[in-house]
């Protein structure tokens, strides 16, 4: 799927919960073309991370991730969506 701009990972939209529910977002953030998206400054705590949308051509991730913030690190969620054909990974 690398270089297909039909499966491009740019797009997703992913929020970022208080709740293991997810309804009290605290912030979203956007996958770039390679699937990453840009950091974000968390309190230390235990925070909920979902999909809120999904790239064209890929079904939406309905599994909520726990993320453990540790002050003065660096975490990390790692998600996937399936495709028509298989799953591409994506880091935030």
């Amino acid at each position: 799927m690398a270089g297909n701009e039909n499966y491009s990972l740019a797009g997703a939209v992913y929020g970022i919960y208080s709740d293991e529910a997810c309804t009290r977002k605290i912030t979203e953030l956007k996958t770039d073309e390679s699937g990453a998206t840009k950091e974000c400054e968390l309190e230390a705590g235990t925070y909920y991370v979902k999909e809120i949308s999904a790239p064209k051509n890929f079904r939406l991730n309905d599994r909520v991730y726990t993320l453990k913030v540790e002050s003065s690190k660096t975490t990390m969620v790692n998600a996937a969506d399936g495709s028509e054909k298989g799953y591409a990974a994506r880091i935030l």
